[in-house]
Formats: C-alpha cells, sequence, structure tokens
C-alpha cells in the first residue's frame, strides 16, 4: 500500500470522470466502488455509503453478479464498522451466496472470513469459530496468503477473548509471519493490535505498550484513521495502568474524535466506556456515570453485547465505589450472565473478584469465597496473577470493614492461590 491516500483519491476522480465521458458504466461502477472504500477507510462515511449504492446498482443493472457480490462484500464492511450489525449480516450473506452460486472460491473465503468477525463482534463465538476455520481452508486451498495472514490474526483475537492463550499466541504469530511475508501493512498493524491484547492480558506490559505503538505507526503510514482510534484507546490502557493518568486520558479523547469523525459507532461506545472508567480512576464519578450510561445505549444499538457487559461490570464497580451495593449486585449479575453467554472467560473471572467483596459488604461471607476462589482459580488459568494481586487490597478492605477475622481472609488468600 503507498500510504497516499491523497493522491489515490485524485487518481480515482480522474478515472471516475473518464469512465463517465466514454460512457463505460462498468468502469465507471468498479471506479466509484474503489472510490467509496478510500472514503470509508478515511472516515468520509456519507460519500462512501452513496458510492457504494450507486456501485452496487450500476452492477445489478449490468446484471453482473460477480461484481454485485463484490460490492455487496464491501458494502457490508461498511455497515459492519457503523454498527449496523444486522443490515451488514444480510448483506454478507448475500454475497455469498452469489458466490457460491459463481464458483468464486476466493471472495467466498474473503465474506466467509468477514462473517466470522461479525459473529464474533455479535457474541456467536461458536458460529465464529466454524467460520474463522472454513475460511482459513478456502484461502489455502486457492493460495490467497494474504487473506490466510488477516483470518489467522481474527482467530487469534476470538482465541484471546475466550481464553485460550496458547492458541491466540500460535494464531498471532502465523498471522504475522504470513503478513510480513507478503508486505500488508494493514493487515500486519492489526495482528499486531491483537498480539499487544494479548500480552497485556499477561501482564507483559512492555511488550504490549511497543506492539500497539508499532501498530499506530503503520495504521498512520497506511492512512486508516479508524484503526488508528481503535489502538490510541487501547494504548490508553496501558498508560493508565503505568500510572500515565495524563496521556491515557489524552489518548482516549483523540480516540474519541476520530470515531466520531469516521462515524464509527461501535467504537465511539467503547471508547465513551473507558474514557468513564478513566474519570472514575481520577476521581470524577460525577463525571463518569453519563459517559457509561451513553456507552450503554451505543453497544444495544449496535447490538455489541460483549462490550454491553463491560460496560455494566464497570457499573457494578462504579456503584460499589459509591456505597449503592443493591446496583452494584444487579449490574454484576446482568454482566455476568452476558460473559457467560458469550464464553469471555478474562472478564467473567475479573468480575468474579470484584464481585467477591461486594458479596463481603453484604455479609454473604460463602457467596464471596465462592466467587473469589473461582474468580481468581481462572485467572490464574489465564496466567494473569497480576490480576489477582490488583484485586487482593479491595477484598481485604471490604474483609476489615466486615469484621472478618484473619484466619477468614486467609482463606481466601488460600483459594486463590491453589
Amino acid at each position: 500500500r503507498s500510504g497516499q491516500p491523497a493522491a489515490g483519491e485524485r487518481l480515482l476522480r480522474e478515472a471516475l470522470a473518464a469512465f463517465s465521458a466514454a460512457a463505460d458504466r462498468s468502469g465507471e461502477a468498479a471506479t466509484r466502488q474503489d472510490l467509496a472504500g478510500l472514503f470509508d477507510a478515511r472516515g468520509r462515511g456519507d460519500e462512501a455509503e452513496t458510492l457504494f449504492r450507486q456501485a452496487l446498482a450500476a452492477f445489478r443493472a449490468a446484471g453482473d453478479s460477480r461484481s454485485e457480490a463484490v460490492s455487496l462484500t464491501n458494502y457490508a464492511g461498511f455497515l459492519q464498522k457503523a454498527g449496523r450489525m444486522a443490515e451488514a449480516e444480510r448483506t454478507l450473506r448475500e454475497a455469498r451466496e452469489l458466490q457460491r452460486a459463481a464458483g468464486d472460491r476466493r471472495a467466498e473465503g474473503i465474506s466467509t472470513a468477514n462473517l466470522a468477525n461479525l459473529l464474533r463482534q455479535t457474541g456467536r463465538v461458536a458460529d465464529s469459530e466454524r467460520e474463522h476455520e472454513a475460511a482459513i481452508a478456502i484461502h489455502r486451498e486457492i493460495g490467497n496468503r494474504l487473506s490466510e495472514g488477516v483470518a489467522f490474526g481474527n482467530l487469534g483475537i476470538l482465541y484471546d477473548q475466550t481464553g485460550r492463550l496458547d492458541a491466540a499466541e500460535r494464531a498471532f504469530a502465523e498471522a504475522l509471519a504470513i503478513l510480513r511475508q507478503v508486505g500488508d501493512l494493514g493487515g500486519e498493524a492489526h495482528a499486531l493490535a491483537g498480539l499487544a491484547g494479548l500480552l497485556d492480558g499477561l501482564g507483559r506490559t512492555a511488550d504490549a505498550e511497543r506492539s500497539y505503538l508499532r501498530a499506530l505507526a503503520l495504521h498512520r503510514e497506511d492512512g486508516n484513521r479508524r484503526s488508528e482510534g481503535v489502538v490510541l484507546g487501547n494504548l490508553s490502557g496501558i498508560y493508565a495502568a503505568t500510572g500515565r493518568q495524563r496521556d491515557a486520558r489524552k489518548a482516549l479523547e483523540e480516540a474519541l474524535s476520530i470515531h466520531r469523525e469516521t462515524g464509527s459507532r461501535r467504537n465511539e461506545g467503547i471508547t465513551l466506556g473507558n474514557l468513564a472508567a478513566q474519570l472514575v480512576d481520577e476521581g470524577k464519578l460525577d463525571e463518569a456515570l453519563p459517559l457509561y450510561e451513553r456507552a450503554l445505549a451505543i453497544h444495544r444499538e449496535v447490538a455489541n453485547r460483549r462490550s454491553e457487559a463491560i460496560v455494566l461490570a464497570n457499573l457494578g464497580r462504579f456503584n460499589y465505589r459509591r456505597g449503592r451495593l443493591d446496583a452494584s449486585e444487579a449490574h454484576f449479575a446482568n454482566a455476568l450472565a452476558l460473559f457467560s453467554e458469550h464464553d469471555n472467560v478474562a472478564s467473567a473471572a475479573l468480575l468474579r473478584c470484584d464481585r467477591a467483596a461486594l458479596l463481603v459488604a453484604l455479609g454473604r461471607f460463602d457467596e464471596a469465597r465462592r466467587d473469589w476462589s473461582e474468580g481468581a482459580a481462572a485467572l490464574l488459568a489465564l496466567r494473569a496473577t497480576h490480576e489477582i494481586e490488583r484485586r487482593r487490597p479491595q477484598l481485604l478492605e471490604a474483609c476489615a470493614k466486615a469484621g472478618v477475622a484473619e484466619f477468614e481472609v486467609q482463606a481466601f488468600d488460600e483459594h486463590a492461590d491453589g
């Protein structure tokens, strides 16, 4: 990729004018589609959607089902990024049916991979994994190395989110090896960001930061504003965890600006939730609550159930800090149900450890011991002992306030280490 989107736009506009002057409707439609993709990457959503629709209508009018399928696949990607998940899924499945009817295995593989990502993002983990594996099989069958590398990176994210860390690390390594071999900057950046998330979860903060920064540089070189915003949001978590609160806030605010500029509702919702959590860490609780509420509304609007669960869990923590124990318990219960539904092992384990302190405050010591024991055991299995240590002071403080004897606190520790 050239990394020069302005030059690309100029050339495409010149080509569009030439095709139009020559009354070459096929060339005109294809160029509209290419220009739509460029505008989409640069965050010019309204212009992109108009061009996608124009290209699709032209291919249908011409009876060009192969090009129609390509156009549907690209338009589905646009809809997915905008958070219009039901429309995106219908459009992708329509595209795949056309590709199968035409025997276009390359295009079918790409649509299958895109569908796998959509299914993961809407919480259908088992279906997503099947589609990822099917996509990789097709890419290998026809020798599409670039798409194979991208698919391995996305499969790594799914493995990471479902607690299969060794499989995730292997998938990211495979993705990076392929994408570097074929020289795809954007694909390499996505895989690096996925790997960084895995490293962060393992407590390898410095390694995670290096991977995120490299991914950020590649996205900027490639002119991909939407992905730049995603990585900035992820980097904010690293900054916050290492005491750089000003850098964390700045990264989140920049990410939020990018997501609004590019029309990415899904990522806007995620970033609002993260910004709310940052404000809580800074002690600005009154400012945080409306951001949590806006984030939750967006997640429900775009059917982002995984992020909805994360915000509900954070609202549980927020209400615990404010002494609203009944509200905290309700939010924790709703979040845990969603985490279980989506097989989000790590987030469920973190929540159980946090909820243990709440249950102690409510005087329900046996339930608290069970939550801490099960949550800590899951975190140990995920090699996230640093997360156990981060949560231990809150539990000890709750036990001290509740008058729990020292030997009972030790019992929690034994469960956590066992």
